[in-house]
């Protein structure tokens, strides 16, 4: 799986949430990850999101796919609501 992402996306991402895109394409190798479309007809694209652990935390990466690629256009820690999904998912047989 290739990823990648815009910079200065990715610097700003940092300042926010403490999080790089280098660290949070991690969560893709979460065998417990929950995959779930976001997508909204203001995009203009698919967009989806993946909840999934890294290191102590669950985070939240907003990717679309673009050809064999992941676009990586935001990570954060997760929402409650998320952190419950996610859960929940992992509780599943």
């Amino acid at each position: 799986m290739e990823f990648e992402w815009d910079q200065t996306k990715n610097e700003h991402n940092v300042d926010k949430h403490r999080i790089s895109f280098q660290d949070a394409i991690l969560v893709f190798n979460d065998p417990g990850r929950l995959e779930l479309d976001t997508t909204r007809p203001e995009y203009g694209e698919q967009r989806s999101k993946v909840i999934g652990n890294l290191g102590p935390f669950v985070i939240t990466v907003i990717f679309t796919t673009r050809g064999d690629r992941k676009r990586i256009i935001s990570a954060r820690r997760a929402r409650k609501d998320e952190r419950r999904a996610y859960d929940q998912g992992m509780a599943r047989p």
